[in-house]
């Protein structure tokens, strides 16, 4: 008898290995961009991709409403980035509008008159009023056919925060991970968004290395460099490359202060009493809240906080508690202790994920109501809005996004990927 032999895949295993090899080919020749990424009082930042057929360098022209006109230096891409790269121009005044545009070296003499001008504002300083419009969500996959970003963007908001599996993409593999991160960026009602609102990121399970998979995963390094060539956050576009082991980050809008957190890269077993955020993001983040003077303080994470989360009901009956949010840490506990030792005010939370948007108000002993908001997803699978007692308020199991018009107070409202609304405008009250 001769030697066996391993089985042949099923010929649909060989058609969509062979399909995704032809897709990544030919991604890999597009020019991606422009995005917006995190704007600072006195510098903005632009990304964008552009593989060697078509250069691999841009520059930027920037000009302010007085006709003064400033360019950047041709900058190359990075082929270990996949040829992508972060324009970061600096020296412009704080909360001011700029026109922009970008150029490819193979097409720098190319008609000027022709060519689209996009409008880009800096922030403003920490000391001016309180005044921003935020989008948020998180869950977008089938990229192509994302109707989302379009009512996004009617909203006009002055920002965009996604909260992780943006992009579904499920490995580690990094020419497979690039190839996802270029087929969701591709995705033309995104881009339109993206050229014209900036974008902060974190990521979630999906992003960082597949469902529900904790800190222990091998290959997450690829799956940060990835990340970070992709997401124009904080720091990015500087000279020094960012040493943090995570996306955890912090943002600035005039008084509002957006903490970005990583429940990903140090999760360990999901089990209550173990480890979701790691030492050193624990000794920053408590250096930066009790630091922080800012009036309201937004922190953003992947998982949701609130006690006992139910995913679904086996049979019906029997109540399925998720294992990717914080109620199973104990950082949780150490999170909202901190809050309340040090008496810092004007926290709200965010949160995707769930796959269903939700409001609660979480009771704990920092003084005043906690809400937290989460929306998901944006363009996925949905998730019922089961029966649950306790914080929650309210409850929508449909695709779309959440909206926060912050001044003196905070006021959230839903809406779907139609922008049709799915709550109606709603202040916080109390709120310190």
């Amino acid at each position: 008898m001769g030697a066996l032999r391993p089985p042949m895949p099923p010929i649909r295993t060989i058609l969509l290995v062979l399909g995704l090899a032809v897709s990544a080919a030919a991604q890999d020749h597009q020019v991606l961009g422009p995005v917006l990424g995190a704007p600072e009082p006195d510098a903005v930042r632009i990304w964008m991709r552009v593989p060697p057929a078509d250069g691999g360098e841009f520059s930027v022209l920037l000009r302010s409403g007085h006709g003064g006109l400033q360019r950047s230096a041709w900058i190359r891409t990075d082929p270990g980035r996949d040829h992508t790269a972060v324009a970061r121009i600096d020296g412009l005044e704080p909360d001011t509008e700029y026109r922009y545009r970008v150029r490819l070296r193979g097409f720098a003499d190319s008609d000027e008159a022709t060519e689209q001008w996009h409008p880009i504002r800096t922030a403003p300083r920490p000391s001016a009023p309180a005044r921003l419009r935020l989008a948020f969500g998180s869950c977008a996959n089938r990229p192509g056919d994302q109707p989302v970003w379009d009512a996004i963007r009617a909203q006009t908001p002055d920002l965009f925060l996604s909260l992780g599996d943006l992009p579904y993409a499920d490995t580690r593999e990094p020419a497979l991970l690039f190839a996802r991160y270029r087929e969701s960026r591709g995705d033309p009602r995104y881009l339109a968004l993206a050229r014209e609102v900036p974008t902060l990121a974190i990521w979630d399970d999906h992003d960082f290395g597949g469902n529900d998979m904790d800190g222990r995963v091998p290959g997450k390094e690829i799956a940060l460099h990835a990340f970070r060539s992709y997401w124009p956050n904080p720091g990015s576009g500087g000279a020094e490359p960012n040493p943090r082991p995570g996306v955890w980050d912090t943002f600035r809008w005039g008084p509002i202060e957006i903490f970005l957190l990583d429940d990903q890269s140090f999760r360990n077993v999901p089990r209550k009493g173990v480890d979701l955020l790691g030492e050193q993001q624990r000794r920053w983040l408590e250096r930066e809240l009790t630091a922080s003077n800012a009036t309201i303080k937004l922190i953003a994470s992947g998982g949701a906080f609130h006690d006992r989360p139910v995913a679904w009901r086996f049979l019906g009956l029997f109540p399925i508690v998720r294992r990717d949010t914080w109620w199973s840490y104990q950082d949780r506990d150490w999170l909202f202790g901190l809050l309340a030792r040090h008496s810092i005010t004007g926290v709200v939370l965010l949160a995707g994920d769930l796959h269903r948007h939700e409001v609660h108000r979480l009771d704990w002993k920092g003084g005043y109501p906690l809400y937290e908001l989460i929306s998901s997803p944006l363009r996925q699978n949905l998730r019922a809005c089961v029966a649950s007692a306790g914080s929650r308020q309210w409850c929508a199991s449909k695709e779309g996004f959440a909206l926060l018009d912050i001044e003196d107070s905070v006021t959230y409202s839903y809406w779907d990927s139609h922008g049709r609304r799915l709550h109606k405008p709603t202040t916080l009250h109390p709120f310190p």
